[in-house]
């Protein structure tokens, strides 16, 4: 019986419905099928037809499938070929994505992955051919956007990873050649949707060869809406060696070379509110290795530069004003090894171009941890304020070629303990610690070489400098050790005109213009002033030839001076003052003066016992400087001098006492000889004086006490048996000697300075001790008995009469020091001396030409140098007998030097006569 459903036709219904569904199913499943199958095939010729029409072919081998159940699409050796070249290149590439998302507004690409990519750009004048499709360039203006309201996005798109690996790309411009090595390209949890935007990316590349590597961590809310947009980005990367030379073609046409690699390396982080910026970080590492830079003036090389930022921190707040504040804050560090920079101006002519040079083989710049802030409020204007703490810059092998001076240096160091600047406006304050030490650094004239100064050391401990509207500064000291100053370099190789153990300005300070200095200590100066015959002193540099540009008339100079002045009075700015408590030189200095206009030259040196100057003050003209000096001069000479000048008056003011004792007065002839006619052949000073100028007007008187003077006529150098000329002179002088060859005087000194006058009188005329002759005759006589081989007493007319003769003491040719077989004459002559001692003798040497070697012996004519050789060693004989016989006990006051003779008589002996 049939059953009763299938009467009516329900039950045929519902048989044809799984056969329904079964048909759909089959049918979508043929049709997935035949996407499957025939996809890869109808985009393949499509493919190929489209490169056929831009003149390029696909191989045979490639293959494009599309998976419709999996939803995949791959492609596999894909390899595009034009005019024999291989524009394009894929090796493999897959992606898929979830299909059954996009029902619910999703994009989810599950798979996304690109390997063994090549990519092929080349740049023409009309257009761009990439992966071999051309691209014409077009001047079509673009089309405006749509301003109509856009719609809120509901999608969302998920890509948990896209991967690119060996993948190529390459540009080809006119000028160069540009590549990309990706070796791993890898987007990971990207994740986009209206409301958050965030990803993960690894990049492993080389761009031209350079090696680089990327690293990103984003995070991005409301990302479609700018006026209320967060991010905060995450990341790393490492540039390594950029060489700059493949880059040329990019640079201005200014830069004439640009050679070295350039690598850097960070960390970082970076958070944005619409509000704000924040930027960190760490470990930032710019390097320049083996760089060199040309521009048409400019000229900058380097073995090795490094530039460290530890904790960058920037900051910039009110982002949504017309002028945001930024604050920043690093702790920045630069090394450079074999630095060097080289500037020269753009001059008209060659006489006025000049070149600056910069050589350092190390340079280390620390600066501390650095604050900057930029801050503005609404009504004011921009303030920019700059601190840092300690900071220190390190030159080493430093090489300063800048005309007119070349500094050469082993090391300079500056170090600031603090530092703070602040602008506002034009207005610009700072207030800065600094401190400076140098190690063996030599200045030198940049034209001739000459040296201005050279130190072993140099130091300046911190102290204080700021400025606001005018400069302050305070440092305790400044101090130089084992410093030269001037040393011009001659074939001669004349001493430095000064040097110093150490060279110290105490408690220096600068406030209200005015500049001031408590102590000035020059510890064992050696000064040397060599003055040529053309008056120049020898051992100055020589100052630069200024430049026709340069030179100024004197008339020149003074209205420029004029106008200064004038300047500053109407401007109402202090003028530059200045002070200087007190300047002091050691015990032990030296200062010798050598005046070569004549030979033999004139010499003279001064051993400081005590030399103080002060106080100086340029405000107060009139206040009166200390003076007090206290030197000998050879052993025995000595000079003291005390009192007070006023350096700085518009006219001469000073009172000065001093006391001369046993002044050697042969040297003076250099300076008497040509207005005298006569050269002083022996003779010794003492002198009290005490005299006052006041506005060029001298008052003072000096007592002269001058022992055994005598005179000779100018030039005479060889022996003669008479006093010549000089004889009426001498018998003038003896005159007014006492019995022991004494001249005891005092000598009023008065006039004006501006017109001097100076009277001499008060001489005694003729001082007559007739009554002591006898009792000195008779004194001498029985005295003299034990000596008679060296000395006798000779008879004669006035206060010659009863006058002690002494035997000539003889020398061996070349010999300076007293030696053995002089050692009896010298003990009875000492001797002798020690019990007369009133009595007076002059050392004179002669020397023959014998002395400069036996080929000299038969020499008559002597030339200059010959000559200026046996007058040396005529007086170093004199100076050593000098001391011997100081050293046995005989006053050095007894004893007075002579002018040396030259005896070039056939068979004559080096000798010293002992003259009283």
């Amino acid at each position: 019986m049939p059953h009763p459903i299938a009467k009516n036709g329900y039950g045929q219904k519902t048989r044809r419905t799984p056969r329904i569904l079964f048909t759909l199913f089959a049918l979508v499943g043929l049709i997935y099928i035949a996407l499957w199958a025939l996809t890869g095939p109808v985009a393949l010729y499509y493919i190929g037809d489209f490169y056929k029409q831009q003149g390029a072919t696909i191989n045979d081998e490639a293959s494009i499938s599309f998976n419709p159940f999996l939803t995949r699409l791959k492609i596999d050796n894909l390899v595009v070929t034009k005019a024999g070249q291989t524009p394009l290149k894929i090796n493999s590439a897959i992606a898929e994505l979830t299909l059954a998302d996009l029902f619910s507004k999703k994009v989810n690409i599950t798979t996304l992955v690109f390997n063994g990519i090549y990519v092929d750009a080349q740049q023409q004048p009309d257009g761009l051919a990439v992966a071999g499709v051309w691209l014409p360039t077009t001047n079509q203006p673009k089309a405006e956007p749509d301003k109509a309201p856009t719609e809120p996005l509901e999608w969302q798109v998920l890509i948990p990873g896209l991967r690119i690996t060996d993948t190529h790309f390459s540009l080809v411009t006119e000028n160069r050649q540009d590549k990309l090595d990706i070796d791993l390209f890898d987007l990971a949890n990207l994740y986009f949707d209206q409301q958050q935007l965030r990803a993960e990316l690894l990049l492993r590349a080389q761009i031209n060869d350079t090696p680089a590597k990327l690293l990103l961590r984003t995070n991005i809310t409301q990302p479609l809406a700018p006026e209320i947009l967060s991010a905060k980005v995450e990341g790393s990367y490492d540039l390594g060696q950029i060489p700059f030379d493949k880059y040329t073609s990019l640079l201005p046409a200014e830069i004439e070379t640009l050679i070295g690699k350039l690598s850097s390396a960070a960390e970082f982080d970076i958070a944005y509110t619409p509000e704000q910026v924040d930027i960190n970080t760490d470990n930032f590492l710019l390097t320049l290795n083996d760089a060199r830079l040309v521009r048409a003036n400019d000229n900058a090389e380097t073995l090795r530069t490094e530039l460290n930022l530890s904790n960058l921190t920037v900051k910039v707040t009110d982002l949504d004003k017309p002028s945001p504040n930024i604050f920043v804050k690093t702790a920045p560090q630069l090394e450079s090894t074999g630095l060097r920079l080289q500037q020269t101006n753009d001059a008209t002519t060659t006489e006025e171009a000049s070149t600056v040079r910069f050589d350092a083989q190390h340079l280390r710049l620390i600066p501390g941890e650095i604050h900057v802030e930029l801050t503005q409020s609404s009504d004011e204007s921009p303030q920019l304020t700059v601190t840092a703490d300690r900071s220190s810059m390190i030159l080493d092998g430093l090489n300063l070629d800048a005309a007119p001076l070349i500094l050469t240096s082993a090391s300079q160091t500056l170090q600031f303990e603090s530092m703070a600047l602040t602008k506002l406006d034009d207005m610009i304050s700072f207030e800065i610690t600094p401190s400076w030490s140098s190690e063996s650094t030599q200045i030198f004239l940049h034209d001739d070489q000459n040296l201005v100064a050279a130190w072993d050391q140099a130091n300046l401990p911190a102290g204080q400098v700021s400025f606001n509207g005018e400069p302050t500064l305070a440092f305790p000291e400044l101090t130089w050790h084992n410093l030269i100053v001037s040393k011009p370099l001659r074939q001669d190789d004349a001493n430095p005109l000064a040097t110093f153990a150490a060279f110290a300005i105490k408690q220096i300070g600068l406030q209200d213009n005015h500049l001031h200095i408590d102590q000035v200590l020059a510890d064992d100066l050696m000064a040397e002033i060599i003055l040529t015959p053309r008056r120049e002193i020898q051992n100055l540099f020589a100052a630069q030839k200024g430049s026709s540009k340069g030179e100024k008339s004197g008339t020149d100079e003074k209205t420029n001076d004029t106008a200064t002045t004038e300047d500053t009075q109407e401007s109402g700015a202090k003028p530059f003052t200045f002070s200087v408590n007190e300047l002091v030189i050691s015990a032990g200095s030296r200062l010798k003066y050598v005046d070569r206009l004549l030979t033999p030259w004139y010499e003279y040196e001064l051993l400081i016992n005590t030399y103080q100057v002060g106080p100086i003050d340029s405000r107060y003209p009139d206040q009166e400087t200390k003076v007090l000096l206290s030197a000998k001069a050879g052993e025995y000479s000595q000079y003291d001098i005390n009192g007070y000048t006023k350096p700085l008056a518009e006219k001469v003011n000073l009172h000065l006492k001093g006391n001369f004792k046993e002044i050697h007065l042969p040297p003076q002839s250099f300076y008497i000889k040509d207005s005298l006619g006569y050269e002083i052949e022996s003779g010794e000073l003492d002198t009290l004086f005490d005299i006052a100028i006041i506005d060029n007007k001298l008052d003072g008187n000096a007592g002269v006490v001058m022992r055994s003077m005598e005179l000779i006529p100018a030039g005479e150098t060889e022996t003669n048996s008479s006093s010549g000329g000089a004889i009426t002179l001498n018998m003038a002088l003896s005159m007014i000697k006492d019995g022991n060859g004494v001249i005891d005087v005092s000598v009023p000194m008065q006039g004006d300075l501006d017109n001097p006058q100076f009277g001499l009188g008060g001489f005694v005329a003729i001082i007559l001790k007739q009554a002591m002759m006898e009792a000195s005759k008779t004194f001498l006589m029985q005295s003299m008995v034990p000596y008679g081989g060296i000395a006798s007493i000779a008879m004669a007319a006035g206060n010659e009469a009863f006058k002690l003769r002494f035997t000539p003491l003889p020398y061996s040719t070349g010999q300076t020091l007293p030696d053995e077989k002089q050692q009896v004459f010298l003990q009875q002559f000492a001797e002798v001396l020690k019990k007369n001692e009133q009595q007076i003798v002059r050392l004179c040497a002669i020397t023959v030409p014998a002395d400069l070697g036996a080929e000299f012996a038969k020499l008559t004519t002597l030339n200059e140098l010959q000559t200026k050789q046996l007058i040396d060693l005529g007086y170093a004989r004199e100076k050593a007998l000098e001391k011997y016989l100081v050293e046995k006990g005989v006053k050095s006051s007894q004893l007075l030097e002579c002018k040396p003779k030259i005896d070039k008589e056939a068979g004559s002996q080096p000798r010293i006569d002992l003259d009283t």
